[in-house]
């Protein structure tokens, strides 16, 4: 069995353009282009202070799981997060999700596609094995790339659910920095 690596990367620490290649593939093979950022965009986020990066490979180089999030003064916001398909069902992604709630002295955030098929209740239920909630609060992503469509979803909390007062302030700060609407 090889051993797991776990890299991290801000604006303090780039990633290197191998690890950067990984992660944008990821992002392609785990999301439909909407969810996502164009390859200059997400490049572009590493000069944000707030965007964090960890990036799960083995002793290969290859890149196993992504999680992306923002880390504001009042919580952290996950914005993507996969598994490569090869490496789902193995535990993977909860060992990595359990590194950011462990390391969390606030509430994290993430959005979720409203559970109205199979595959949305799926990974809500993941989340849900994994402490989040699903908060009752319909929320619209702004569209991340032009031409675009935004995208209703709903916000999931950690490690409780969320008053709506909360949400609105966080659904703000997401609009103001992430989004920059």
């Amino acid at each position: 069995m090889t051993k797991n690596i776990l890299m991290k990367y801000n604006h303090n620490r780039l990633p290197i353009t191998s690890d950067f290649s990984s992660f944008f593939s990821l992002l392609e093979r785990s999301f439909p282009l909407k969810e996502f950022r164009t390859k200059e965009g997400q490049q572009s986020l590493f000069l944000q202070e707030e965007y964090q990066l960890m990036l799960l490979k083995n002793t290969e180089d290859a890149v196993l799981a992504l999680l992306s999030y923002w880390d504001f003064p009042g919580f952290y916001f996950i914005e993507h997060f996969a598994v490569d398909p090869d490496f789902r069902g193995g535990g993977i992604g909860g060992k990595l999700l359990h590194k950011i709630t462990q390391q969390a002295e606030k509430d994290i955030f993430l959005e979720v596609a409203p559970p109205s098929s199979n595959m949305a209740k799926r990974r809500i239920a993941f989340y849900e094995r994994n402490g989040f909630v699903l908060n009752d609060y319909d929320h619209v992503q702004p569209p991340l790339r032009p031409g675009s469509p935004s995208i209703p979803l709903r916000i999931m909390s950690y490690p409780q659910r969320a008053d709506r007062k909360t949400l609105r302030q966080t659904v703000d700060i997401l609009y103001q920095y992430v989004y920059q609407i």
